[in-house]
């Protein structure tokens, strides 16, 4: 403080050296002031803290009308530090302070600023503010000079007019501007030209110094997050990168380029009457001309080229590649991604996890190689799955990075596709009917949002991302669009939802949180029809519907069953599981009215938010995915492996059936596949006597019934082998679905008819 007054006075010629109280209340001081109250308001008056300072002694603990309170003990360690002021103003790097006039004239800025702009003081007091602006065009070669001029004047006239505001209302100000750097900074292909900060004010005055205005700017993001100006200068310089290698490209005769992997077929399996059986096949002899993609990558081996090492170091350094390694792989066969050894599978090395490594070792030594490498090209699991709107297409994640897109060339389906720009596992991916966008979600915290364009160069319609500020630190989890395409949710494991539009004038997807009272990982997520709810399930054990309103991008929403006022983050239900579990899926009913959940306590549970919440507790596994098909009908399914229909009323639900027609089928059949020993089955899976049940537990085979052969059937009665992940709408429109489809850990993708039920359960 003393320092500021020096500065400030110096240009009266007062020259100031040091601060004080100027009076200390001692036994004597008290004493005549008791006597003479004028004498006390006249010297509090003339001291600059305006107050009589309290020896410390008698200052702790207590509170006095002279001096201060008991808190400024409490800060007294650090203000009896020399240039204290100073001190709290210049160490907050992260923050630029300044004082602007009525004119909008600098008149002091902190020293933070040469560190982030690279401009000096110096440079800055006493000019003008808005001649550091830059404009909110990204500079190109496409752009001239006078359309950058007049964008700038643009720029410049908005802070102004939002400045002159505040000073005119007293209120306070809030701007986004960009400032320009220092041009002297060094040089470098990622230092920036200009930095966006947010501003905050308030207009001041005094009796000496007049108007004023005090500003706090910090660059936005703020240095916690990755700096979004690099970010979208590293994706111009890639991009001027690949322009360049396009051209260089033409230069070079053109060789044919081969692949020594081809795309994990998918099969796609329809139960009848509906479509003949179609598999996406990528066996030697299909076509892959214009996309040699890979479908499982194989990951490098870590194999040294000098031999095996042996001795104590040879082991230490094995364990430490173990231990600094980045890569990340997935098991071909079962999913996994974590496993103390990853082993050499019919796909090359590191693509199966220890125990599967085993298996198939084992499979090979005994003549079985063959039949397990045939096996394991069906198993890779299916993430997620969506059709496009005219169902000639589809795109899968092959539970990995990348986002596989077919197309169907008359009875067979092949890879045309590839959208690789995930790091991590691709955990869910929508289409948009209308728009044509594909949105998609992964385990890197990240979502881009596809467009099918022209390539300018090759004339081709290929698929270019547009970037997704998110602001999560956790992994997304699932998404999907809104009924108008406008924007979509993205739910994460940070304990938030992502509303994300679209922002022209930057041209990328910018996001709004939902996050109270979500107090766990949000698993799954719906759209009311109304574009403005939203229901999500997460495994805090609750089941909730928010309101999604943005005021930029929506228009006011009528009134529903859920409530009629509706701002932004607005909880207008929740809704526990009845015995605490995960909620794995949630869903609106057509008209919006009811909402359906599934959780891992294996219930579904259905709600009228002004009638009865309807628990149905089922004695099989879990669901995890559901779909409604009419306004009193859904179809669920998960770890059971077979689509079951609920159908009822706010009187009552009950489960109707399956869908699966071959669970029945095969029960009336009674032979192969019908049980151990003859045995009826139960739900999903073969049973038998106990005893029976322990020989094919230990040996693998069993004793048929009348039967002299033994068995080694291991399948289950059910068209999937594995846990079913996810269920669309294959056909029909909202309320009246005549076709779903469904995909699973197994690797299929199978046609359902939604009106053929099979039995009762």
């Amino acid at each position: 403080m003393a320092a500021s007054l020096a500065i400030e006075w110096a240009k009266t010629g007062v020259r100031v050296n040091s601060l004080s109280p100027g009076y200390m209340l001692t036994k004597l001081t008290r004493t005549i002031l008791e006597d003479k109250p004028d004498l006390k308001v006249k010297e509090i008056i003339i001291v600059i803290q305006k107050c009589i300072e309290q020896p410390i002694t008698e200052n702790v603990g207590k509170s006095d009308s002279y001096g201060p309170s008991s808190g400024a003990a409490k800060t007294f360690e650090f203000t009896k530090r020399k240039r204290w002021a100073d001190l709290l103003v210049t160490e907050l790097a992260d923050g630029i302070h300044a004082l602007l006039s009525a004119t909008c004239t600098i008149l002091y800025c902190a020293p933070a600023i040469t560190e982030i702009t690279g401009w000096n003081i110096a440079d800055l007091v006493d000019s003008d503010f808005l001649e550091f602006l830059a404009t909110r065009r990204e500079l190109s070669p496409n752009i001239l000079l006078s359309e950058l001029k007049l964008c700038l004047a643009e720029h410049q006239a908005d802070f102004r007019s939002t400045f002159d505001e505040s000073m005119r209302d007293n209120s306070t100000l809030l701007s986004y501007v960009r400032i320009n750097c220092n041009d002297k900074l060094p040089s470098g292909p990622f230092t920036p030209r200009n930095i966006v900060f947010e501003i905050q004010g308030e207009p001041c005055s005094t009796e000496v110094e007049g108007d004023f205005f005090f500003i706090n700017m910090k660059p936005f993001p703020s240095r916690n997050t990755d700096s979004l100006s690099t970010y979208v200068d590293i994706k111009m310089v890639n991009q001027r990168l690949e322009h360049e290698h396009a051209q260089l490209s033409q230069r070079l005769p053109q060789k044919p380029v081969t692949s020594p992997l081809t795309a994990a077929p998918i099969q796609i399996y329809a139960t009848s009457p509906i479509i003949a059986t179609h598999s996406i096949s990528s066996q030697p002899g299909t076509a892959f001309d214009s996309s040699p993609f890979t479908g499982v990558p194989v990951p490098p081996s870590n194999s040294s080229p000098f031999g095996e090492e042996e001795g104590e170091d040879a082991s230490r350094r094995k364990k430490l590649k173990k231990m600094t390694t980045g890569e990340q792989y997935v098991c071909i066969t079962c999913g996994r991604t974590d496993s103390p050894e990853w082993r050499k599978g019919p796909l090359g090395p590191k693509t199966l996890c220890n125990a599967c490594g085993l298996r198939w070792a084992k499979q090979t030594r005994t003549g079985k190689a063959d039949e397990a490498s045939e096996n394991a090209q069906y198993d890779t699991p299916i993430t997620s799955h969506v059709f496009s709107p005219d169902r000639s297409r589809l795109a899968v994640s092959l539970n990995s990075n990348d986002v596989q897109i077919y197309s169907r060339q008359g009875s067979e389906w092949a890879a045309s596709d590839v959208l690789s720009e995930h790091d991590k596992l691709v955990t869910s991916i929508d289409w948009a009917p209308q728009s044509n966008r594909i949105v998609t979600a992964s385990q890197d915290r990240n979502a881009y949002v596809w467009q099918e364009t022209v390539d300018p160069e090759t004339g081709k319609l290929v698929w270019k991302p547009t970037l997704v500020l998110l602001r999560i630190n956790r992994a997304a989890t699932h998404v999907r669009w809104s009924p108008k395409e406008d924007k979509f949710a993205v739910a994460s494991g940070a304990r938030a939802i992502a509303i994300c539009s679209f922002d022209e004038e930057n041209n990328w997807w910018v996001s709004k949180l939902l996050k109270k009272p979500i107090r766990s990982t949000v698993l799954s997520i719906d759209w009311h029809p109304n574009n403005v709810l939203l229901a999500s399930g997460s495994a805090d054990t609750k089941a909730r519907v928010f309101s999604a309103y943005i005021k930029e991008v929506d228009a006011r929403p009528a009134a529903t069953v859920w409530g009629s006022k509706l701002p932004f983050n607005t909880v207008c239900g929740e809704y526990a599981s009845p015995a605490g579990g995960w909620v794995h899926a949630v869903g609106f009913s057509p008209s919006g009215n009811v909402l359906a959940f599934a959780s891992h306590d294996s219930s579904v549970n259905i709600v009228y938010p002004t009638g009865p919440v309807i628990n149905i507790r089922i004695s099989s596994l879990p669901f995890v995915t559901l779909a409604w098909t009419a306004e009193h009908s859904l179809v669920v399914a998960g770890h059971d492996c077979q689509p079951v229909v609920f159908s009822g009323s706010e009187a009552g639900w009950q489960s109707v059936g399956s869908l699966d027609a071959a669970t029945g089928s095969k029960l009336a059949e009674g032979g192969r596949g019908a049980g151990y020993g003859g045995n009826t089955s139960v739900g999903r899976l073969k049973t038998g006597a106990f005893a029976t049940f322990r020989d094919a537990d230990t040996r693998g085979q069993s004793n048929v019934s009348g039967s002299d052969s033994t068995s080694t059937d291991t399948q289950l009665l059910t068209v999937h082998q594995n846990t079913i992940t996810s269920i669309r709408l294959y056909e029909g429109h909202p309320g009246q679905v005549s076709k779903l489809s469904t995909t699973g850990v197994d690797g299929k993708l199978v046609i359902w008819d939604a009106n053929a039920v099979a039995g009762d359960r």
